[in-house]
């Protein structure tokens, strides 16, 4: 089935708070697609504000062809803010999970669960299988989650 399983979060650990455990969910591709996109406008907000004049002073590059430099972090296509929001659903912390409480993790430990969101959602051909007209559970090919 390709239906998304919400009811068994994955849980995981920080190796620097071995005690501390969160619920990740599989977000399902709107919920991927917002994360991507609220990134992709963020990047172009930053850019529609820089002045003009400041443009316009900045060196210009060589005619010859620059290497496109790409970052290996996959949190640089996904807002992180949106990730947590969809995919961390539980932690074992005494105070409750909320919007307002979610904000208030420390930027290693939100970056890491913002990472693990996004490696728990990449599919590649072979992990996921080719579920294409077969019945199994897609959660069971989930990289890093549960094996049945």
């Amino acid at each position: 089935m390709a239906l998304i399983d919400h009811e068994n979060p994955i849980e995981v650990s920080p190796s620097w708070e071995p005690n501390a455990s969160f619920g990740l969910r599989l977000l399902a591709w709107p919920e991927r697609d917002e994360a991507q996109m609220v990134k992709t406008r963020s990047s172009f907000a930053v850019m529609e504000g820089v002045n003009p004049d400041i443009m316009a002073a900045l060196p210009t590059r060589d005619a010859a062809p620059q290497t496109i430099e790409t970052s290996d972090d996959p949190l640089d296509s996904y807002d992180l803010g949106t990730l947590l929001q969809y995919g961390l659903v539980s932690w074992s912390y005494s105070r409750e999970l909320t919007e307002e409480t979610r904000r208030l993790l420390d930027d290693r430990t939100a970056k890491w669960l913002g990472r693990e969101i996004v490696k728990l959602n990449s599919w590649s051909e072979e992990e996921a299988g080719n579920f294409n007209g077969r019945s199994e559970d897609t959660t069971l090919a989930v990289p890093d989650g549960p094996k049945s």
